[in-house]
């Protein structure tokens, strides 16, 4: 007689149901986890009539599912059967794989997601969140996609949104939509509630992005700029100003220049964690004040 680990090893699509006793079921179900639970809701006739009735293993289950789901690769008709199937989902990791533009409409059956990250399988992957909205999204992580304009609104509509994390995304120049348009760039305001941003090799980022996205909610905490290089002292000083809960900030090869280290000393009262990467005449005059300070 096979074994449950075997039996479990040999449940895929193109097997998805097998002849056994509801005991035996129940086995096989109490060792599933992650995507393999995910594979069996979806394809098992016997799961409603076995797991939903049992009250522990429809718990177990559940906690196992609804506590994040990570998929190494899926499609956009992937992501929207689990969508369908897990509505309730509230966190998801996922590398899709897509060559056209990516319009994540699966998003719209996720009203409890919670924590979402999207990496892209190809590089500037388009990405247009359109006017989708995640009211309890709370975690955004992106990395390797082209990011259309409006995407900027879905972040506003995210009101409970807390992290944010870009990394090698490019945004269409919201300075050349606003030419385009006769906007007024210096009356354009983000709002958002997110206490974290880290913005990572995101070259197509203007200088005005940064401080939009940078200064979009005055409960920002944390700040991290990975090779941000259009980031000089303007950016820092803007930081300064506008971010009075501002506690911790990370600079890594940025455009920086001593002219910050004065302006973080006598205006950054608040910051208690200040780390330089390459920064070089950065770092040297914040060393040089903050003896003077001793």
């Amino acid at each position: 007689m096979a074994t449950v680990s075997a039996l479990v090893r040999r449940m895929t699509l193109s097997e998805p149901e097998f002849h056994l006793p509801p005991e035996l079921w129940e086995l096989i179900f109490a060792h599933l986890a992650g995507k393999r639970v995910l594979v069996m809701r979806l394809v098992c006739h016997r799961w409603k009539t076995i797991v939903d009735r049992k009250r522990s293993l429809s718990a177990e289950s559940h906690s196992t599912i609804f506590g994040g789901i990570s998929l190494i690769s899926a499609s956009t008709p992937d992501l929207c059967e689990i969508a369908e199937n897990l509505p309730d989902l509230k966190q998801l990791s996922v590398v899709v794989e897509c060559q056209e533009m990516l319009e994540p409409s699966f998003l719209s059956n996720m009203k409890l997601l919670k924590i979402l990250v999207l990496r892209s399988f190809y590089v500037f992957q388009p990405l247009n969140f359109g006017p989708l909205k995640c009211p309890y999204l709370v975690e955004l992580k992106l990395q390797q996609f082209h990011l259309v304009a409006n995407s900027l609104t879905f972040l506003a509509s995210s009101k409970n949104l807390q992290k944010l994390s870009l990394n090698t995304c490019v945004l269409e120049s919201l300075l050349e939509l606003f030419t385009m348009l006769n906007f007024d760039v210096s009356t354009f305001q983000l709002t958002t509630n997110l206490e974290s941003l880290h913005l990572n090799y995101c070259e197509n980022l203007t200088h005005e992005m940064v401080n939009w996205l940078a200064t979009s909610s005055c409960r920002m905490s944390e700040v991290r700029l990975d090779h941000m290089f259009q980031v000089n002292d303007a950016t820092i000083q803007n930081l300064c100003l506008k971010l009075p809960r501002l506690k911790k900030l990370t600079l890594i090869n940025c455009s920086v220049t001593a002219a910050s280290a004065e302006y973080i000393v006598n205006h950054a009262h608040s910051m208690d964690y200040l780390d330089l990467v390459g920064c070089l005449e950065f770092h040297q005059a914040m060393v040089r004040l903050l003896k003077g300070h001793q």
